[in-house]
């Protein structure tokens, strides 16, 4: 592993850690702001951060893709929820965009890592594949 490489799997793995950190916070702290969301939506929102968070940490440091995959997508998830919520707000209070527009750009960004990884599985499968039928297998 060079240390670029290793800077960028650190450096993601710490972003998935916050995620599993802010997850943790939405199921101790609930936010006020969102106090009318129903009380499921809030811990299915901190449980989509938090297990997702931790599995796709554990998968970049481990190299283990398919956890970094699957957790992508229940992150993305998670922000989703995060960013509906913010949404429903900009209306009464438009000095909400900003967040509810980060968010949605954030949730897009885990959605394409996720998609990204998932067209890298397929090529890795073909790969796997093609050999098999060279060695006859």
């Amino acid at each position: 592993m060079t240390g670029r490489e290793g800077m960028v799997r650190v450096t993601r793995a710490g972003a998935y850690l916050l995620f599993a950190a802010g997850g943790l916070a939405v199921l101790i702290w609930p936010p006020l702001s969102y106090s009318g969301a129903a009380t499921w939506l809030t811990v299915a929102w901190g449980i989509l951060l938090l297990g997702p968070g931790v599995a796709a940490a554990i998968g970049v440091l481990a190299r283990r893709y398919v956890w970094e995959w699957v957790g992508a997508w229940f992150l993305a998830s998670g922000l989703a929820i995060y960013a509906c919520l913010s949404w429903a707000t900009v209306a009464e209070s438009p000095g909400n965009a900003p967040r509810a527009l980060i968010l949605t750009g954030l949730t897009l960004k885990l959605l394409a890592r996720a998609g990204q990884m998932a067209a890298e599985d397929k090529r890795a499968r073909l790969a796997v594949l093609a050999r098999q039928e060279v060695k006859g297998e």
